[in-house]
């Protein structure tokens, strides 16, 4: 289903390219928007919207973020009780310019990259802030999600 910015996602399983990931030993709540399902972490930024229609489709994901699996492994590993809720920053139809894409290679904002970037191509500000803009309502409403569930006895 398309989830905008602020709808969550639990994982029921987390699949990746590169074959890390498997199903969440805790069962994820339901979300108050957005679905329950398959979750792709992949190891970086998708910007291009087409790129994140083809690898939801291939891999039967409603979402895709960049730190869930490998959470999952470190819990595995460390025998961990873990679930997963994320909450939606960039739509399927938000795109990404590449530049700022690649200031989030490996996963950590490198900021004299971002400088450099947009001191060659200022038009990259609007982008940057809409993203800022997204990321802090998706953070807002995954608290105030959570925080609800917690004052909350779990059903299951």
């Amino acid at each position: 289903p398309p989830l905008g910015s602020g709808h969550f996602v639990g994982a029921r399983v987390l699949v990746s390219p590169t074959g890390r990931g498997g199903p969440p030993t805790g069962r994820p709540p339901p979300p108050p928007q957005g679905g329950v399902g398959r979750l792709l972490s992949v190891p970086h930024v998708l910007g291009n919207p087409a790129d994140k229609c083809r690898l939801g489709q291939q891999y039967d994901a409603l979402a895709a973020d960049m730190e869930s699996a490998a959470v999952a492994d470190f819990c595995s590993a460390h025998k961990v009780p873990f679930a997963c809720l994320r909450a939606v920053s960039d739509d399927l139809a938000t795109s990404v310019p590449a530049e700022l894409a690649d200031v989030v290679a490996g996963g950590r904002i490198s900021w004299p990259r971002l400088m450099i970037a947009l001191l060659r191509s200022p038009g990259l500000l609007g982008p940057l802030l809409r993203l800022e803009r997204a990321s802090r309502y998706a953070a807002e409403q995954l608290g105030m999600a959570l925080a609800t569930m917690l004052r909350k006895p779990n059903p299951s």
